[in-house]
């Protein structure tokens, strides 16, 4: 069969790309082996998908704008972007094969960066943020920690990177961190006097 082309250039209309999603997350329900023997098989079928949680050209975000802006610097659509989420992570759960490719290709940074990162980097800013792609993102990387025999897990314990975004998830003040405002000034948890 010939291969999905999610990830062209320029991108086709968005509606076939969403059912193409819909289509593999059905297929993966129905026959999960079928599927993922035909994503390992095909030229970088998997990493492709991946791929569409990172990419980013900056485009306009309306007409209206002046030149210099603000720019929107997603190219792949939220609606699109979610779905491959979701489709990463009911390959993740069933595979340990496509689970060790996802976190190979960087899926926990991709996974964070996304829920924990600032919209205007193409996050979703954290736990102020759209709580149903926050909470499909991690789930993809609660399991990549579960597919793969505790390798998930290391990936995950030894970067500072990726602890820091999962940091910022739990940080109750909404993603702020106390700023020392002049060189004598101190931070106080409890909110009291210095």
């Amino acid at each position: 069969p010939p291969p999905l082309h999610l990830s062209s250039s320029p991108p086709p209309p968005l509606s076939p790309r969403i059912k193409s999603l819909a289509i593999l997350r059905r297929l993966l329900a129905v026959s999960p082996s079928l599927v993922q023997k035909q994503l390992l098989a095909a030229p970088d079928g998997l990493t492709r998908l991946i791929s569409l949680l990172t990419s980013s050209s900056p485009s306009a975000t309306n007409d209206s704008q002046q030149a210099g802006a603000a720019l929107d610097v997603r190219a792949v659509p939220d609606s699109l972007r979610n779905g491959v989420i979701r489709l990463l992570a009911d390959l993740a759960r069933i595979s340990s094969n496509c689970g060790k490719i996802i976190i190979f290709s960087e899926g926990y940074d991709h996974a964070l960066r996304i829920a924990a990162g600032p919209p205007s980097l193409g996050g979703e800013g954290g736990i102020a943020g759209n709580c149903y792609v926050v909470s499909d993102c991690l789930e993809l990387c609660v399991q990549l920690t579960k597919s793969v025999d505790g390798m998930g897990a290391e990936v995950v314990l030894g970067s500072r990177l990726l602890l820091d975004w999962i940091g910022s998830l739990l940080d109750l003040r909404m993603g702020k961190r106390f700023l020392i405002m002049s060189k004598g000034a101190t931070n106080n948890v409890g909110g009291g006097g210095t």
